[in-house]
Order: structure tokens, then sequence, then C-alpha cells
């Protein structure tokens, strides 16, 4: 029973689930918001996740798999304008489509922008990258969001350019967390086979649609 953050379901799941088919008789996977997911690993429902919140299973113990950095997506109108300096200043332009303060992004990215002490009226908010992509592709915004997330929303791409968050590299991190009955075996080859994908993933898409990003990733 496998729980996958929505960034990595709709990136490497299939491929992941492949990778470990000869590993198991029969898989069950649930995708969906971290907080969710750490409960039901918590609870017995799920024995091994992908998320981007460690605390919301404690005793369990994460195995990193990717720090990623915040970065931003614009419309790509706005490609070509040179006086758009710092990316926080769009809210001067056009409203910030926000992930949902239920997920961990949304938490991280709200926090963030706090500490920086430019907080956006609240316009547009959405639980998941689909729909935040959606409203920026249509020029209707622009969105904070990480390099694993723009490949979630790949569709868009060609509406879309990324461009990095101005200021200190903040970052995410993902994990590996296994329940108690797991074997070290299978956890290790679930983890060995994402560290793969996300390479792969890295040393592809993601250097080519945000190459400025690259350099602050880390898998593993």
């Amino acid at each position: 029973r496998l729980g996958l953050i929505d960034s990595v379901a709709g990136t490497i799941g299939a491929p992941l689930i492949r990778a470990i088919r000869a590993d198991v008789r029969e898989v069950s996977v649930w995708s969906g918001i971290s907080p969710t997911l750490g409960r039901d690993l918590a609870g017995g429902r799920l024995d091994l996740i992908v998320s981007s919140n460690p605390s919301m299973a404690a005793g369990h113990k994460p195995r990193r798999l990717l720090r990623e950095p915040f970065i931003v997506v614009l419309p790509k109108s706005l490609r070509h304008r040179p006086d758009i300096v710092d990316p926080l200043r769009m809210a001067e332009r056009l409203p910030l489509v926000r992930y949902s303060a239920r997920s961990v992004i949304g938490e991280d990215i709200e926090r963030e922008l706090a500490t920086r002490g430019r907080v956006p009226p609240r316009v547009f908010e959405f639980d998941g990258t689909d729909g935040v992509f959606a409203m920026v592709a249509e020029g209707l915004g622009w969105a904070v969001t990480t390099p694993l997330c723009l490949m979630h929303g790949r569709m868009y791409a060609d509406d879309l350019v990324a461009v990095p968050l101005s200021g200190p590299v903040v970052s995410r991190e993902i994990f590996l967390l296994a329940a108690n009955v797991v074997g070290a075996s299978l956890a290790a080859n679930v983890r060995r086979a994402a560290i793969a994908l996300l390479t792969a993933l890295v040393d592809g898409d993601i250097t080519r649609l945000a190459p400025e990003a690259v350099r602050h990733i880390r898998v593993g």
C-alpha cells in the first residue's frame, strides 16, 4: 500500500510501480497531500509513503529522495518583460495563484512570503498543481511552485515560463517513509528506484524547462 504526493504520482508514479512490481504480489496506490498520507501511514492504512512532511508520520524514519528549490511560473506572454526583476513584484500586476493552505507546499510558500514581508491578497487557491497552472497559463495570475510540480503540470508548459524565485534559495524536501512492517530490502528497492527516476527527470525535462533551478536540486 503505497501513498504518493500528487507531484510524485504525476511524474514518476507509474514507472516507480513498474520498477518495484517484481518485489510485491499486489499494489494499491493512493495519491494526495502530505498531511493525509502521513496520517494514513501512522494509522496503518499505508505501508510506504512519499511525502514532503515526515513529521506527519511521527515514529517513522524518513529517507530523503529530493531537495528542490521553489521557483516562479509566469504566463508566457511575460517572458520578454525586462522590467520584471523580482518575481514577487508580480503581485502588483497579477494575482498570486496559491496552493491551498491544506497542503504542505501551500503552507511553506505562505511562510516564505510572510518572511519576505510580501503576502499578496487571497484571490485564487487550489489544492493541486493542475488548477494552479491552468490559471497561470490563461494569464490570470502567477505562482510559486517547484521543478517537480512543473513536471507534474507539464501539459501547460508551452504557456508558462519558469524563473528563479528572487532572493535566498528556499527549498522543499521529499522523503520516503516506511511502516515498521515493511522489510528493509523492499524499502531500499523503492528508494533506489525513485532516486534513479528522479535523476533521469532532473537530467532531462527539468533541465530543459527550468535550467536555472537544476544547480539547486539534490537527488538522494
